[in-house]
């Protein structure tokens, strides 16, 4: 095995694996965000919010990411909503991770013991104060693990952006591989820097958990569920 092309080509693989973190960390921030703002939706206004949104997520869940990516890339082109690659990578990732982060958070909220619930309703909490006041916490600690998973699912998925030519580890990484003749060597550099980027956020997840619970053995967990 022969690793020098890899050497000369370093400063392009890791200009590649920062697009990867940026497109992965602002699309599932956006995403989250936005399932957030579902969840508060669902406690105002009930089914008129949860069942479109259950329409959303069984279509998302039950087609590839890869297909949703030519749809959202080329699909709102051909309708004239042309973008530029970073925008498009972070609303393909935003579109995906919303769908199963709302999913994860709503099987949280269901977790929420009924009683805090009524406490709050005896209170007359608008939707917002509940989620705020009553609903966040216990639910956050209740589905962060599953959470910092699909996080590293969703990191790990933008690797099939390069089918779209939009630019991040894996396209970089198939262009030096092309005019090096070292495909081998190439993707075996991609893979650990794949496996890098996965065990540095698994472990900012499992303080994040620690945080969150104060309970070291939950964050063992966790972290293996990641890991």
């Amino acid at each position: 095995m022969h690793f020098e092309a890899v050497w000369a080509g370093l400063p392009l693989l890791l200009s590649g694996a920062l697009k990867t973190i940026l497109y992965a960390v602002a699309g599932y921030a956006a995403g989250l965000a936005l399932a957030m703002l579902l969840i508060v939706g669902r406690l105002a206004y009930g089914k008129a919010v949860s069942r479109p949104t259950a329409v959303f997520v069984e279509i998302v869940r039950n087609t590839p990411f890869l297909v949703q990516a030519f749809f959202l890339y080329f699909g709102l082109a051909r309708l004239g909503f042309s973008m530029s690659p970073v925008t498009a990578a972070i609303i393909i990732v935003t579109f995906n991770s919303l769908a199963y982060t709302v999913e994860i958070l709503r099987s949280g909220l269901m977790g929420v013991p009924r009683g805090l619930i009524e406490a709050g309703e005896s209170m007359s909490f608008s939707a917002i104060q509940m989620f705020r006041y009553v609903i966040a916490r216990p639910m956050l600690r209740a589905t962060l693990p599953a959470l910092s998973g699909q996080f590293i699912i969703i990191m790990l998925n933008t690797s099939l952006l390069s089918a779209i030519a939009i630019p991040e580890l894996t396209y970089e990484a198939s262009n030096l591989a092309s005019s090096s003749f070292r495909p081998f060597e190439v993707y075996v550099a991609i893979a650990v820097i794949y496996f890098t980027i996965s065990a540095a956020f698994a472990g900012v997840f499992a303080l994040l958990t620690r945080a969150v619970t104060g309970d070291w053995a939950k964050v063992d967990l966790a972290r293996r569920g990641i890991l």
